[in-house]
């Protein structure tokens, strides 16, 4: 009996999933403007919600995070002509997109442990790319290295570097919260 009860409550769930995503898209109405009673639901049922609200709400960000490397590369292709910056940011750009696919239809579960994959590789490159811009150009380094390197520009990898960490963040929490209603 326990059993079938979690089998009802994640089909509940999952409801809810859908329906949250429904609602992104359509207008909405006075039913919609009121939150559920959370007084009267079951853990379960409070879980899903908040693992919802947080999956749709990182997904959002991803969304934003992805196109924001895609104007970087499009400002770079503008700006120095670099066909290579373009190409690598329009391929992270769509992989980015294509795993917020996956963990908002296909697996929540496995699309967010790739997300989290892929934000702990950009990170740690964005910040080398960040860490670069201090670097006087090669004809006026100085002849001794204990002179400062000077002051780093924040955008655009500095930017992407900030970014890249609150993605690993709430990657890890949309891990967290899809294995918790999928254990429950």
């Amino acid at each position: 009996l326990a059993q079938g009860a979690d089998i009802h409550t994640e089909r509940d769930c999952e409801q809810q999933q859908k329906q949250l995503r429904r609602r992104k898209t359509r207008r909405t109405t006075s039913s919609q403007l009121h939150p559920p009673n959370l007084h009267n639901m079951m853990p379960m049922e409070k879980e899903c919600l908040t693992y919802t609200g947080a999956v749709v709400n990182a997904e959002y960000y991803m969304v934003v995070f992805a196109s924001l490397i895609l104007v970087g590369g499009i400002i770079g292709m503008v700006k120095a002509g670099s066909k290579a910056s373009l190409i690598a940011s329009t391929t992270i750009f769509l992989i980015i997109i294509g795993l917020v696919y996956v963990a908002a239809e296909i697996n929540c579960v496995v699309g967010s442990i790739a997300l989290f994959i892929l934000s702990c590789i950009l990170a740690p490159m964005f910040k080398g790319k960040w860490d670069k811009t201090a670097l006087p150009p090669p004809s006026m380094q100085a002849p001794l290295a204990s002179e400062s390197k000077g002051k780093k520009k924040f955008m655009p990898f500095g930017l992407l570097t900030v970014m890249s960490l609150a993605a690993i963040f709430l990657s890890a929490c949309m891990v967290y919260y899809a294995l918790q209603c999928q254990v429950q």
